[in-house]
């Protein structure tokens, strides 16, 4: 009788961010998000809709405490909700 090897997915968290200026440049959120979930599908990575992080129109200088996704993103990290966080860069 053959045995299955079960490995568990890594359980991805997915953050993206995009100020109007990224925006122009035509690497807005949408691109970033179905880059990053392509990725996510070629690893077999699993994502669940509640893990992804958006903060639109928020500037990367900005400090954490003014980005709301990139906050909600630390608290669920404390809470272990995933294994790792991916950005598309």
């Amino acid at each position: 009788m053959e045995t299955e090897s079960k490995t568990q997915k890594l359980r991805v968290a997915l953050y993206v961010r995009c100020s109007t200026e990224e925006q122009i440049k035509g690497y807005g959120i949408e691109v970033q998000e179905e880059n990053v979930r392509a990725f996510i599908r070629s690893q077999e990575y699993h994502l669940q809709e509640r893990y992804i992080y958006r903060d639109k129109g928020y500037s990367g200088s900005l400090p954490i405490a003014e980005r709301p996704a990139i906050q909600r993103l630390f608290e669920d990290a404390r809470r272990s909700c995933f294994d790792i966080v991916l950005v598309a860069r």
